[in-house]
């Protein structure tokens, strides 16, 4: 049975959504930044090398993922491969090897961690540290040290 890790995730986002993304604000224009750079990829999905996926901007070209992080997420999940000629345990490298090169060619689709009603929600909050904001005020302040 197939364990929906992305369903868990994706709760887990929900309960906290501040540890996942960030506003930055720039001379009064706001950006939602990840926290962790790898969600902007999973969130929106990522073209393989053979396999275009539709409506992400990402693509593979010629830099597989890390084999660290397959490494690490064989490792996490406790998954253990076979050989399917002889039914043999394979190594957690190699199998790390085959997600990556699967990931590489096929790319995978877009995981939609973050919904937009909770990214709405970022903004809301941006604007209402704004609101109070006397904007001649601060222009008046920022001509003086200027």
């Amino acid at each position: 049975m197939r364990r929906d890790r992305g369903k868990a995730f994706r709760k887990a986002v929900n309960i906290d959504l501040d540890k996942f993304l960030a506003v930055q604000v720039n001379d009064f224009e706001y950006e939602i930044v990840y926290k962790r750079p790898h969600l902007k990829y999973q969130d929106a999905g990522v073209s393989g090398t053979e396999n275009n996926r539709p409506n992400t901007p990402y693509k593979y070209t010629d830099k597989p993922p890390p084999l660290s992080a397959m490494i690490k997420f064989v490792k996490d999940n406790n998954i253990q491969g076979r050989n399917k000629k002889t039914g043999r345990f394979i190594t957690r490298k190699s199998l790390a090897f085959a997600f990556r090169a699967s990931i590489f060619k096929k790319g995978f689709k877009a995981q939609n961690y973050i919904p937009s009603t909770e990214l709405s929600k970022q903004i809301d909050r941006v604007a209402e540290a704004f609101a109070d904001v006397d904007l001649d005020k601060l222009d008046r302040e920022l001509d003086k040290i200027i």
